[in-house]
């Protein structure tokens, strides 16, 4: 099964989520902490936000 076929991308709105999520919480915690609170906000995003909603995704498309 391909989830990214006919034109549909079901990751778009995830992927700009996590993206925009990072970019934000990456600059407000590098002032501070440096590349450890950079790296922890990419943490954070990817593995907090972004992997559940990625599973959520899936998970709908294959009962879809």
């Amino acid at each position: 099964m391909l989830l990214r076929s006919f034109k549909n991308e079901p990751f778009l709105v995830q992927s700009l989520a996590v993206a925009t999520l990072t970019l934000v919480s990456a600059g407000l915690t590098a002032t501070r902490w440096g590349d450890a609170g950079a790296a922890l906000s990419y943490l954070f995003s990817i593995a907090v936000i972004g992997l559940p909603f990625a599973c959520a995704i899936f998970a709908r498309a294959l009962r879809g």
